[in-house]
């Protein structure tokens, strides 16, 4: 049986820059590069990642009562960023000895090799483990890509590669003042591999970064936004408004590692102002604190998915159901205060906005999962129905009946909605 591929990360003094300051902690959109690093493998499905620590631990340092501890106290950082990993299950190695690291891997094990100060995107990573080993990622040669390690005329090293395991257990014989990542990339080219070239390091969903002491984290936070954003995603408000906030901010909201979860929190009390002003009777204010939560629940999940944070399905999910949730209850709350001027009639109204949009929410889900082309071309989003209903809001503060003609359009339009989305889903599950 073929085990699974591991991954060989390196961390050790090799990952210094001319001031001494140890590139793995790096910042990168909020976390240390070498959380980043192994986030990345982890989300490409490596359940076992070592971390090649040499020349970190000052264990013969007789003014020093912890081996983990250095001048820079660099190691206890390590430490902080490996029992926060290993609490989401991620299997973490320490190995900081040519022979221990020879008896880390099996012959036949394919290796996924990362150098200390290179960044690849997950799908990056994803494409070299489909791969047999050995084979390297490269760069085509040029302006761009002027900082990776030149192999040959017209390409460079792109810092990653899934080596073969017997190469790796040879490292003991690798002299110790030789740069043991460079060196085992370079046996494997010389052994022979396949190659598989990007054209820059920027390409794309695709993005491969070499970091250096002069390198900037905002050009690197930007690139990675921009590389996570959901090109498939039709919701005019996410792609056209939501989305170019966040990116003029992108620099500010990625300085923390918890600003998502502050972003989280502030989408939860947008929701609660909602209900309390339609509870006070304040329609306008209700429906703008609305549209808030929606911003501020847009950006909480971008920044998670730059960070790669655990969980960060569960919590986009929480954000959709709880949004739609308060807006229910804001509007029957809201109908209340509006029914003494025109009538019980418009909680019917209510009812029928309220569960034709759930409905056609299931209709549209059930596209998605049949990946149905198109699916969500004729659907009516939350934030669609938000700015309609805005205008009408404003204009109550004149004739409470344009809340009422408001509603009757709303109603109209998610019956549309629902038959579109019924339909589509019909002419689907006739071609299954």
């Amino acid at each position: 049986m073929i085990p699974k591929p591991s991954a060989l990360i390196d961390v050790s003094n090799q990952s210094l820059n001319s001031l001494g300051e140890n590139l793995s902690f790096f910042p990168i959109a909020g976390i240390a590069l070498i959380e980043y690093q192994i986030r990345t493998v982890a989300e490409a499905g490596i359940d076992h990642v070592v971390l090649w620590t040499e020349d970190l631990f000052s264990e013969d340092n007789e003014g020093n009562n912890s081996a983990l501890e250095t001048k820079a106290h660099f190691n206890f950082q390590l430490v902080n960023v490996i029992e926060r990993l290993r609490k989401e299950a991620i299997h973490l190695s320490l190995i900081h000895g040519r022979q221990e690291l020879s008896a880390a891997f099996s012959d036949n094990q394919s290796v996924l090799l990362l150098e200390g100060d290179c960044l690849p995107s997950v799908h990056l990573v994803e494409t070299l483990v489909r791969n047999t080993a050995p084979t390297l990622l490269t760069i085509e040669d040029g302006i761009s890509s002027q900082e990776f390690e030149r192999i040959d005329a017209s390409e460079r090293w792109g810092g990653i590669a899934l080596v073969e395991g017997k190469i790796i257990r040879e490292a003991k014989n690798i002299p110790d003042d030789w740069d043991l990542i460079l060196t085992i990339m370079r046996q494997t080219m010389q052994s022979g591999c396949k190659r598989i070239t990007v054209k820059a390091p920027v390409n794309g969903n695709d993005f491969i970064f070499k970091i250096t002491k002069n390198k900037n984290n905002a050009f690197i936070s930007k690139g990675i936004y921009q590389a996570t954003e959901n090109k498939c995603d039709k919701n005019i408000f996410y792609k056209k408004i939501f989305s170019k906030i966040i990116d003029k901010n992108i620099i500010l909201l990625t300085r923390k590692r918890n600003i998502s979860l502050y972003l989280l929190i502030t989408t939860f009390v947008f929701i609660f102002l909602s209900l309390l002003f339609s509870l006070t009777n304040m329609p306008i204010f209700s429906v703008l604190s609305l549209i808030l939560s929606g911003l501020s629940g847009y950006g909480s999940h971008r920044i998670n998915e730059m960070q790669l944070n655990p969980g960060r399905k569960k919590q986009r999910k929480l954000i959709y159901y709880s949004r739609r949730m308060g807006a229910s209850l804001a509007l029957i709350c809201s109908s209340y205060y509006i029914s003494k001027h025109v009538g019980w009639g418009i909680f019917p109204l209510d009812i029928i906005i309220i569960l034709a949009n759930i409905s056609a929410y299931q209709d549209n889900n059930y596209c998605n999962k049949l990946s149905l082309e198109d699916s969500d071309n004729h659907y009516l989003y939350f934030e669609y129905i938000l700015w309609i209903i805005l205008p009408f809001t404003l204009l109550s503060q004149y004739n409470v009946s344009f809340v009422l003609c408001g509603l009757i359009l709303l109603a109209a339009l998610s019956i549309v909605n629902y038959g579109f989305s019924t339909k589509k889903l019909q002419q689907g599950l006739e071609k299954i």
